[in-house]
């Protein structure tokens, strides 16, 4: 009677045990999806709430800057006493309304509404990113659930093989087939799988609460997902790592802020340099006046241009353009830093995901051979020709190489999924920018 390899009876075991919680989940409609998790934590995380306020208080600040060239009305009372020669005086009351426009100010107003709308797009580059950032650590505990889930499958056909065998050497122990050194290494290797199933759960159980949190809903991730089924099996192109650093560069949200952050101080800096130009408005002033309480009140009309340009400030003006030029300096080394911080991450990641898909491979491998090589020493093993001692280090060897196998290729699913959080391709840039910009409308 021919025997089913070790290795292939647990990872069968996985299958059926993954379509079996899908199956579940469908049916009940507890089921998350991969990518519904990122969506759902891209939105709830509270970064984006926070992005969105700085948003709201940019978008401040552009209606600040276009008011700068809107006309202003107020009204005034006035009340007062004094000269009105040489001799005489008398009281004076007013109410009226004050009407001015702004007419020249030398670009103030322009690079006022240029800084502002720089900025605004720096918030939603802002949102952007921090819905990457969500949608990245939701991921993440994503796959982590995936993976212990596939370790305590392989774990509890460990606990199960020991058993078996416990409970065969117990039979055997009132025959003198057995030894109870023997029943001791078998009893120390099962509560040894035990433990580590313990350590299984509790990431498990990790997993699933930073993945709750992070979402808001406590539904158990689905399997098999398409989506990670794409993480594992897409293949990088050698030489590709050139053309994903430049498209980095350009689509990675963070970089966007930065650069628009710059742009925003650099129109200040220039707005405040010009701060010694004039400002001219048009003012035109109508009030009702009357003089000693008399109760006669006069139409008064005044249209004038007011010019003002500041002559000393006690270096306030040179204070502030510094200040702004050191602020614009400073954004420039930021968007640098960044740029040269984003090339090294995207290099690393890039050659670590090169490296678990090769090393994924050859896990593989590795189990396939060590599940052959088990069911070879079992079958010595129940002709006699081998020991217990030596059939159960085989079977330790052959969990260990499947241990490993699931570590390689989740890790892999791991950085590649930081490869997109890296050249800003996940959670869907694009629908999300469209979304920011709709928000955001002014």
């Amino acid at each position: 009677m021919s025997q089913v390899p070790f290795y292939k009876s647990v990872l069968a075991a996985m299958i059926t045990l993954g379509a079996s919680e899908a199956a579940f989940a469908q049916d009940t409609g507890t089921c998350l999806a991969f990518d519904n998790a990122l969506q759902l934590a891209s939105s709830n995380d509270p970064s984006v709430r926070v992005a969105r306020a700085d948003l709201d208080r940019a978008e401040a600040d552009l209606q600040e800057a276009k008011s700068l060239r809107r006309p202003q009305l107020s009204t005034f009372t006035r009340f007062g006493v004094g000269d009105t020669g040489l001799t005489d005086s008398q009281i004076e009351n007013q109410v009226g309304l004050r009407a001015s426009q702004r007419i020249i100010d030398f670009g103030d107003s322009r690079l006022a509404r240029e800084a502002a709308r720089e900025d605004i797009a720096a918030r939603e580059s802002l949102i952007l990113d921090a819905r990457a950032s969500a949608a990245l650590d939701a991921g993440i505990a994503y796959i982590d659930w995936l993976e212990a889930r596939d370790q305590l499958s392989a774990t509890d056909g460990r606990v199960g093989y020991f058993a078996r065998q416990l409970s065969a050497i117990d039979t055997l122990l009132t025959s003198g087939g057995a030894t109870r050194l023997e029943r001791a290494e078998v009893a120390a290797e099962q509560a040894n799988a035990e433990s580590l199933r313990f350590e299984f759960e509790f990431r498990r159980d990790q997993a699933a609460t930073r993945l709750a949190i992070a979402t808001g809903d406590r539904a158990l991730p689905c399997e098999p997902d398409r989506a990670i089924e794409g993480l594992s099996q897409s293949e990088l192109e050698i030489g590709a790592l050139d053309q994903m650093i430049d498209d980095a560069i350009s689509d990675n949200p963070e970089l966007e802020a930065l650069r628009r952050t710059e742009a925003s101080l650099d129109a200040t800096a220039r707005r405040e340099a010009r701060g010694r130009l004039p400002v001219i408005d048009v003012v035109g002033v109508a009030s009702y006046a009357s003089q000693d309480f008399d109760g006669n009140f006069d139409l008064q009309t005044r249209v004038g241009v007011n010019v003002s340009v500041p002559l000393f400030t006690g270096n306030a003006l040179v204070a502030q353009r510094r200040r702004a030029s050191a602020q614009a300096a400073r954004a420039s080394g930021e968007l640098a830093a960044a740029r040269r911080e984003l090339r090294e991450a995207i290099e690393v990641t890039w050659r670590r995901t090169l490296l678990l898909q090769a090393q994924s491979i050859s896990r593989a491998d590795i189990l396939h051979f060590k599940g052959e090589e088990f069911s070879a020493a079992e079958i010595e093993y129940n002709q006699g020709l081998r020991t217990l001692p030596a059939l159960t280090e085989i079977r330790l060897e052959l969990e260990e190489a499947a241990l490993a196998e699931i570590r390689s290729r989740f890790d892999l699913q791991r950085e590649r999924l930081r490869l997109t959080a890296l050249t800003g391709q996940i959670s869907e840039p694009a629908s999300a920018r469209q979304s920011t910009r709709s928000e955001s409308a002014f």
